[in-house]
């Protein structure tokens, strides 16, 4: 089965997502999926089973785990004990390539992502060692956030408490040449989302043909190219409804889009509402 592509939706005022779970709530994502941010996943307490790549792993009580981006995995968690929780971080590429880079204090957490390890499990020891930080960032404010995950990171850097569970791009049932191809439409995407965008161009960046890009991006993330960009668009128009005083005029073309019609057809379709009417959800509250 092909993993689902997943957009992490970063929130307009931070530099990562962080969410949290308790015995009650659950993770919305697609069971069987794949996204290009990095991502750490803590779990307090009791057991499961983990999909990653081509391979197979159990834990049996809690888990820490890192993860490089475009990795294809099921979600975690369990239900196990009602004090469990679990938190998700999620930082794309770049918040490691252009922000961590800018303070020289930070190079060890740099070198240590930069390692060729895919997937990192963290001893049990270790990981009760920082459970209070992962407690803390449920309850942080938005800059308080940032500062644990770095605190978190910082940690995770200076141990050896792990074992390397995925090296090198043995995880991919693909090739190292597509995995490495699908990053760079992720990337083009992220940088050019608000210009027109074609197949034939996008296709051609990547080294394919119109035809061949649209099988590849198909085989490698179970969805047409045109609906994955229409939904990241979708959710770039959504986050600034929320956060920022602009019409929906401006929002269109600051997203991409061209035409009112086709705008108002593809946010109801991927929202569920108009972007009128899921601006005044948000006005009204």
């Amino acid at each position: 089965m092909k993993p689902v592509f997943e957009n992490i939706d970063v929130n307009h005022n931070s530099s990562l997502k962080i969410a949290s779970y308790n015995h009650s709530s659950t993770n919305e994502t697609a069971h069987w999926h794949i996204h290009p941010e990095y991502e750490i996943v803590f779990i307090k307490n009791g057991k499961g089973s983990l999909k990653i790549g081509t391979k197979s792993f159990s834990y049996l009580n809690g888990l820490l785990i890192f993860l490089k981006g475009n990795i294809p995995h099921t979600d975690f968690g369990n239900n196990d004990f009602e004090d469990n929780f679990e938190v998700v971080i999620q930082f794309k590429k770049e918040f490691i390539s252009k922000k961590l880079t800018t303070f020289p204090e930070l190079q060890e957490i740099e070198k240590f992502i930069d390692k060729g390890h895919h997937v990192l499990l963290f001893s049990e020891d270790f990981k009760d060692s920082v459970a209070s930080l992962f407690e803390k960032i449920r309850k942080d404010s938005e800059s308080q956030k940032l500062i644990t995950t770095l605190s978190i990171l910082e940690k995770i850097a200076n141990t050896k408490a792990y074992s390397v569970a995925i090296k090198g791009n043995e995880f991919l049932s693909q090739s190292v040449t597509d995995s490495k191809r699908l990053e760079q439409v992720f990337e083009y995407v992220n940088a050019n989302y608000k210009n027109t965008i074609t197949i034939s161009h996008l296709a051609e960046h990547v080294g394919l043909t119109s035809n061949s890009f649209c099988r590849f991006f198909k085989k490698m993330t179970n969805q047409t190219f045109v609906y994955f960009l229409n939904d990241y668009r979708i959710n770039k128009a959504s986050e600034i409804i929320r956060f920022e005083n602009k019409n929906l005029t401006e929002i269109m073309f600051e997203c991409g889009f061209q035409d009112q019609s086709y705008f108002c057809k593809v946010f109801k379709k991927h929202q569920g509402l108009t972007p009128s009417d899921f601006a005044k959800s948000f006005y009204t509250k």
